[in-house]
């Protein structure tokens, strides 16, 4: 892979500390556009143009720049924060941290939509949540707890991002893009916006079919469903195999304890009441 280092509106690196490259996703044009870095301590990911976010887990701490002064980058370096950094550092945590949007029912349960982003999983939690009573629980990732006999998600309120608008205190350099000027941000801040959890009830993975514009829900079965969620978590490090392991063991508790559906239906807006109606009317079964 070629050095991201060189190029100028990259931030420099202090001599001495040094990233072995652990994950790289190309961006649309097919360059790279999200890069993961290991050092002995810290965590380097970088989103191609955009910004750096260097995560220390023993400090459980974010520092990040973007890496221009444009308001753009600045917006878009919040929300990737918020939306993609956060979640993946919480997936260390003993916990799986799912991409999926939530809505929470009368019954105080939660029902939950996964799949890769532009599937539909926010325009289906919003329409849903316009149902009495029903209540928009999270937009783009649930973290999920277990117990020895249910699943639980939890969520954080959006005013989480103003937490990382506004630094707690004066901030120390950043080890890569030392003498930038960058916030600092604490995971610990985070147990402030922390929604109170609730029994996970289903998941819907959504499917790219339509199947000829019908609405379909089918239970999937252990193997099916394992390798679909496990493709919509979030995680920081794939080459730790301690953590790997925890998070099979923690997917196959989960897939005892709660149904998991596949989900098609038409992309068309006509339709949305009636896959509203569906996914009300759905009872969880045994898959």
């Amino acid at each position: 892979m070629r050095s991201v280092f060189s190029s100028e509106s990259i931030l420099p690196i202090p001599s001495g500390l040094k990233f072995e490259w652990i994950r790289q996703r190309p961006g649309e044009d097919g360059g790279e556009f999200l890069l993961i870095g290991k050092s002995e301590r810290y965590y380097l990911v970088r989103y191609a143009g955009i910004a750096d976010y260097i995560i220390d887990l023993e400090a459980g701490s974010i520092n990040w720049s973007p890496h221009s002064s444009s308001e753009e980058d600045s917006d878009s370096g919040f929300h990737l924060g918020k939306n993609q950094v956060i979640p993946m550092i919480l997936s260390t945590q003993n916990q799986l941290v799912l991409h999926a949007s939530a809505v929470r029912l009368p019954s105080g349960a939660a029902i939950a939509f996964s799949g890769p982003s532009g599937f539909g999983k926010s325009t289906l939690a919003n329409a849903i949540a316009r149902k009495p009573d029903v209540e928009h629980f999270a937009d783009d990732w649930i973290t999920v707890s277990q117990s020895s006999e249910s699943a639980e998600a939890s969520a954080y309120e959006e005013e989480v991002i103003s937490a990382m608008e506004q630094p707690i205190e004066p901030c120390e350099p950043s080890p890569v893009s030392e003498g930038s000027s960058s916030l600092k941000f604490s995971i610990d801040d985070l147990a402030a916006f922390k929604l109170p959890h609730c029994p996970l009830e289903r998941i819907y993975l959504i499917s790219p079919e339509t199947y000829g514009g019908r609405i379909t829900t089918r239970p999937m079965k252990a193997k099916e469903a394992y390798v679909s969620l496990a493709r919509n978590l979030f995680r920081l490090d794939s080459t730790d195999r301690n953590h790997l392991a925890k998070e099979v063991k923690l997917l196959s508790l989960l897939l005892n304890k709660i149904p998991i559906f596949s989900l098609s239906y038409p992309r068309r807006k006509r339709d949305i009441p009636a896959l509203v109606r569906h996914i009300l009317d759905d009872q969880p079964q045994d898959n």
